[in-house]
């Protein structure tokens, strides 16, 4: 796509770069295509071309985009193009954690549980209430499948859904972030990590959840005090927590892995063939757009207010 658009490309590979070699390839470049790889002020800075940083997903924690903004250079991601997948997974460590599925499968495999029927006891998913933080795009992939096992909707977050029929539709509720978790049964993260959202659930807001209540992060592990989330499962402030990301990563060791309340996965969620080709494809255009002038997906929307910002585009709003 960028070769036909006219761009010359260089591709430096699939390996995590340090500092100094990602200033060395940045080069004269006009845009960077980043995955997983940081982008620190230092190398943005070193860019004296660069005009777009443009990365697949939603997450940009890995780019300093604060430096990028003074530089005047924006920064593009995909929002929606991993939103299915990270939905599906949501529901399937729902389902596992709510049925025990990992822990039946460890006792069937090693020929135990007939003993005694049934061998463990899992709660039921429809009918019950489902509290979603954040209403983006993956927050409402979430909603939809919701609809399916008859859930109660709570929602909380600064993007509000502007479907109106789906609203109306599932019966969602916008409530405080301290109501959602008072109510809900199942309580699922879907917001970036933002400086606002770093800790947002800690030792008070998991007290405030039902002890029978679950906790689901396939977002950004820092979004939770990952401490306080060990002792409340620990001490049962919380009946068990599906976590896809954590405070560090990657990791290979942890209080959590020894939990059988806890089923985990190493950050994959948003991950699936369909969802790559989306993401990847969506990057492209990003960069496309905006050497055509034509407004692409911005994280740093404050950029186009100001002055020295080193891209024009036709559509300032």
């Amino acid at each position: 796509m960028l070769r036909r658009a006219g761009h010359e490309v260089f591709d430096a590979g699939e390996r995590d770069f340090n500092e100094d070699e990602t200033i060395r390839y940045l080069g004269d470049a006009d845009a960077v295509f980043v995955g997983f790889n940081k982008l620190s002020g230092n190398a943005i800075k070193s860019g004296k071309n660069l005009k777009v940083i443009a990365k697949p997903g939603v997450g940009v924690d890995n780019i300093d985009v604060d430096t990028a903004t003074q530089e005047g250079i924006i920064v593009c991601n995909t929002p929606g193009s991993n939103a299915e997948p990270t939905a599906d997974h949501l529901f399937g460590l729902m389902i596992a954690l709510a049925r025990k599925i990992p822990y039946l499968d460890r006792m069937t495999k090693a020929g135990q549980g007939w003993e005694r029927t049934p061998p463990a006891v899992g709660s039921e998913i429809v009918d019950k209430t489902l509290g979603v933080i954040g209403t983006g795009s993956i927050g409402q992939a979430v909603i939809r499948r919701a609809k399916g096992f008859d859930m109660e909707i709570l929602a909380f977050g600064s993007h509000m859904i502007s479907d109106q029929k789906l609203i109306q539709d599932l019966s969602i509720k916008y409530l405080p972030l301290e109501d959602v978790l008072k109510r809900s049964d199942f309580v699922t993260l879907h917001v970036p990590l933002t400086h606002e959202t770093r800790g947002l659930i800690g030792e008070p807001q998991l007290r405030l959840m039902k002890k029978t209540a679950y906790l689901f992060n396939t977002s950004r592990g820092s979004i939770v005090d990952e401490k306080a989330l060990i002792r409340a499962l620990k001490e049962g402030w919380i009946n068990g927590a599906g976590l896809d990301v954590f405070e560090e990563e990657p990791l290979t060791e942890s209080e959590l892995f020894k939990l059988e309340n806890v089923v985990v996965t190493p950050h994959t969620a948003g991950y699936s063939p369909e969802a790559s080709l989306r993401a990847r494809i969506m990057t492209a255009q990003n960069i496309i757009d905006a050497f055509q002038e034509i407004k692409p997906h911005i994280v740093n929307r404050e950029v186009l207010k100001l002055s020295h910002r080193k891209i024009k585009l036709k559509d300032w709003t």
